[in-house]
């Protein structure tokens, strides 16, 4: 029995030990988060030897989160953190933009706030930095934990971790959102919503169309093109120009515009139905007009644009009227429709390597062609014109992206079809959106290296952008 005992006592005190070798180097309890900053930048500069006469050279990259909702919080800390050590003298904080820019490049993603050594060691190639520091927000119920993790440039190992936990006050809780509304929406959810913006979004792309390594979100309102990039964790503008007169657009053309992107010329253009579609590239910091083209370029795939026109005095498109371009010599070539349309997709959504032609009818009804216009299949309930065709969840199948049918100004939502194999379904409806849902794009435009379904929401204080993602 003693020696049983004896044997227990020893596990003990290895396991003791053992786990001690895991624990953060730097601990203690915050009540708030400039309590929590003031302790880790301390301890940084002891640790780091920051002093006047020996001055390091330091990128802090974003904040990660365990959960969506703690968005805000991480945000809030990672600003307070950046100002708190720019003011320290001994160290020259790299560039927020430069450190995103760089992130952007070499396609590097924050694993709870850990990084690939091979990121670390051609980060540091490109800024020329000491230190690499990372950080990473746990929610532990009653308190919140903050890691920052050190990274050694030569070898791109951790250096060290210095931790805090912040007491769980009415000031953390205020910054955490509710998380009731995403966790009961299968299988999508929302990731991230803006603050309204104080114009009307009427089409929207995700391009890199600055050439610079970083996807822009690029906004089309009623008369201005505007270019937005992420800053870690909101978006910021920059770039705006006007490119049409308002005065010249009649009222079934007010709320029509399309934007489409030419990869192999790094342009966009900007469709606005009997008026112009005219194309703009980027120079010198900001979006120029660099021409037009001799038609209404309603969707562009592949090597090939559709293009129309307008049904006499409607806000819809003559099925009738429709041509397909080639992209290479423009030649052109009559594709009648059966049924005028609001909006329109090509893509192989039922997998028999053949491109189908998808299109919400101005009937509402959304209707699938084969590349001879029969009639494939056709809904039984309505829709909006919202559509777009992406397989979001990288299960192998393009998913038929819709908008409800809903009066302007009441309540949207989203609507995902998706083929089964024997007949396209309903896979999932989101929970009422308050607005109306004016555009969609898919894209990466806050650089985490996950495909998010962005959409544009009108309320009558503005526009809201939300993204969706898989769970």
């Amino acid at each position: 029995m003693k020696k049983l005992t004896s044997e227990i006592i020893r596990l003990i005190l290895c396991f003791t030990i053992f786990l001690s070798l895991f624990l953060p180097k730097s601990y203690c309890m915050t009540n708030s988060i400039e309590e929590a900053v003031n302790s880790l930048s301390t301890d940084l500069m002891a640790y780091l030897n920051v002093t006047e006469d020996h001055q390091v050279k330091i990128a802090f990259l974003p904040i990660s989160m365990d959960k969506h909702n703690q968005s805000v919080l991480a945000r809030v800390t990672f600003e307070i953190m950046r100002t708190k050590l720019s003011e320290i003298k001994g160290i020259s904080l790299v560039d927020r933009d430069l450190s995103l820019r760089t992130m952007a490049e070499l396609k590097i993603v924050l694993d709870k706030g850990l990084l690939k050594s091979d990121d670390v060691i051609n980060f540091a190639k490109q800024t020329e930095i000491d230190y690499l520091i990372t950080g990473h927000i746990t929610d532990l119920n009653t308190i919140i934990n903050l890691n920052l993790f050190i990274w050694k440039i030569s070898g791109g190992s951790l250096l060290s971790i210095k931790s805090v936990q912040i007491r769980k006050s009415a000031e953390i809780i205020s910054l955490l959102s509710s998380e009731d509304k995403i966790e009961n929406i299968e299988p999508y959810s929302v990731k991230w919503q803006s603050k309204t913006l104080p114009y009307h979004v009427l089409a929207l792309s995700i391009d890199d169309i600055n050439g610079d390594g970083i996807d822009e979100l690029i906004l089309v309102t009623e008369d201005e093109l505007k270019t937005l990039v992420w800053d870690g964790f909101c978006f910021v503008e920059r770039s705006s120009v006007s490119y049409v007169d308002i005065a010249k657009v009649r009222r079934n053309q007010s709320e029509l515009r399309i934007i489409n992107k030419d990869q192999a010329q790094n342009n966009i253009y900007i469709s606005i139905p009997e008026i112009e579609t005219s194309i703009w590239r980027y120079d010198k910091d900001n979006l120029v007009r660099s021409g037009e083209l001799p038609f209404n370029l309603i969707y562009a795939y592949g090597d090939y644009m559709i293009v129309g026109a307008l049904k006499d005095d409607r806000n819809y498109f003559s099925g009738q009227k429709t041509y397909l371009v080639k992209t290479s010599d423009r030649t052109r070539i009559e594709k009648p429709i059966p049924k005028d349309f609001y909006s329109i997709a090509v893509a192989d959504v039922n997998s028999d390597g053949n491109m189908e032609w998808i299109i919400v009818d101005n009937d509402n009804v959304l209707r699938i062609y084969s590349e001879d216009m029969s009639l494939i299949w056709k809904s039984p309930v309505l829709f909006g014109a919202g559509l777009i065709i992406y397989d979001l969840d990288n299960n192998g199948k393009q998913e038929i992206i819709l908008t409800s049918a809903v009066p302007q100004g009441k309540n949207d939502s989203l609507i995902i079809f998706e083929w089964n194999g024997v007949d396209y379904v309903k896979k999932w409806e989101s929970q009422p959106i308050s607005g109306s849902i004016f555009a969609m794009c898919i894209g990466d435009p806050n650089l985490d290296g996950i495909n998010e379904l962005v959409i544009a929401v009108y309320t009558q204080e503005g526009t809201k952008i939300e993204f969706y993602t898989p769970n």
